[in-house]
Formats: C-alpha cells, sequence, structure tokens
C-alpha cells in the first residue's frame, strides 16, 4: 500500500444550501487525481446522500450559526476515503 497521495477537507454549515461547496471539492479532488467520471459520479451520490442526511436529522432546530460539518477525500493508492464529521 502506498502512502497518502492525495486529501481535500471543506467545512461547510449544515445547510442544504451548503452542499454545492461539498460537491465542489469533491469534483475538484476527483479532477486533481484523475478519478473516472462514473466513479466520481458514485462519490457524488454517496456524498449527497450523507450530507442530506446529516443535515435533516443531525441537527436540532434552530441552528446554531457555528455548527459545521467538515468534508474530506483522500486518495491512498487506489482507495478513495470521504469522512464527514459533524457535531450533530
Amino acid at each position: 500500500m502506498t502512502g497518502l497521495v492525495s486529501s481535500i477537507v471543506v467545512s461547510v454549515h449544515p445547510t442544504l444550501a451548503q452542499m454545492d461547496l461539498a460537491r465542489q471539492a469533491l469534483d475538484r479532488f476527483a479532477a486533481s487525481n484523475g478519478l473516472s467520471p462514473s466513479a466520481t459520479g458514485r462519490l457524488q451520490i454517496v456524498l449527497d446522500e450523507l450530507l442530506s442526511n446529516i443535515i435533516h436529522y443531525g441537527f436540532p432546530a434552530p441552528l446554531d450559526p457555528s455548527e459545521r460539518i467538515l468534508v474530506a477525500n483522500a486518495l491512498n493508492g487506489d482507495n478513495v476515503t470521504l469522512t464527514l464529521t459533524d457535531m450533530g
């Protein structure tokens, strides 16, 4: 197994409007690491589902403006890791 090749982390507010920032970061990550459109599309579906669930079910209303979700994408050899960390 090779060492870490690439990673990117983005911090977003837990709102549907902020999901696009995480999608854009994943697109940049995928493009800079030569991931196929098919793999990128599958990762985007996973990201959308996870973020949507966290946003809808992980945070009580009203939303505290300091709340954040960290989205990390990493490539290690042939393995892509998508990690979401929230305070919900």
